[in-house]
């Protein structure tokens, strides 16, 4: 009897820290889930709802075979504004054959990215993806590309996504319907900043990459390194940023 009457108060202290605690995780928990709400209501600003998923010939995604996007799944990604403000834990996604950037909202409405030249970089998963300047055909352009590695020298990766219209029955060949196919990426480099330019040979780019680094040929040769492979492209860019 004795030792009971000596148990009881210490259970009983602990049980109210135990409550007082729970009261206090959900009080933190349900301020973070409004602080995120609040957030994510302002994030939806800059976006608008789209009606559907429609090309120029009226045809849906769904009756496309193949896919247009880098990842079918909306990913768990953040998003940083040119202004350095953040937003975390948005569902993103990257469509390679529109060249936009899509987001589910808290509703599960699918949203576009409006006026991409206000954003930094989408960071979907463990991929970068910036809407950058290039220069093609005497002309800038922009779109949205996958960043490899960066410094003084950057370099991106255009990924496409070709769309192949239906072909109607002919002899001997039956029909085929519209499809998306995933076509080889094209390689760009930025120096300090600029415009980013398209890598179409392994000599081309050692040229113009010496004059950010005098010592990237002689590396090149070292080391063995065929630049149209991208694991050995990524090393020479990261040997002109040391």
């Amino acid at each position: 009897m004795t030792q009971s009457t000596h148990i009881n108060p210490f259970l009983t202290t602990i049980k109210r820290a135990a409550a007082s605690l729970g009261l206090i995780l959900c009080f933190l928990t349900g301020f973070s889930q409004v602080d995120n709400s609040f957030y994510l209501d302002q994030f939806e600003r800059n976006v608008i709802s789209e009606r559907a998923h429609r090309m120029s010939s009226g045809l849906t995604y769904d009756r496309i075979s193949g896919s247009p996007y880098f990842s079918d799944e909306f990913t768990e990604g953040e998003v940083i504004m040119q202004d350095g403000e953040k937003y975390e834990g948005v569902l993103l996604r990257y469509d390679i054959y529109s060249n936009r950037i899509e987001f589910k909202n808290k509703d599960g409405q699918i949203m576009e990215i409006l006026e991409p030249e206000r954003y930094d970089r989408f960071i979907v998963g463990e991929n970068i993806f910036k809407y950058i300047p290039y220069e093609e055909g005497n002309k800038t352009h922009l779109a949205y590309m996958q960043t490899l590695t960066g410094g003084k020298v950057t370099l991106y990766k255009k990924l496409r996504v070709d769309f192949q219209e239906a072909k109607k029955p002919q002899a001997y060949q039956d029909a085929v319907p519209p499809k998306f196919v995933v076509m080889a990426p094209d390689y760009y480099l930025s120096v300090d900043g600029n415009p980013a330019w398209k890598i179409k040979s392994q000599k081309q780019t050692i040229e113009l990459l010496s004059s950010a680094e005098a010592a990237l040929p002689s590396y090149v040769r070292k080391e063995k390194l065929n630049l149209n492979k991208e694991e050995e492209l990524i090393r020479a860019i990261e040997f002109c940023n040391k």
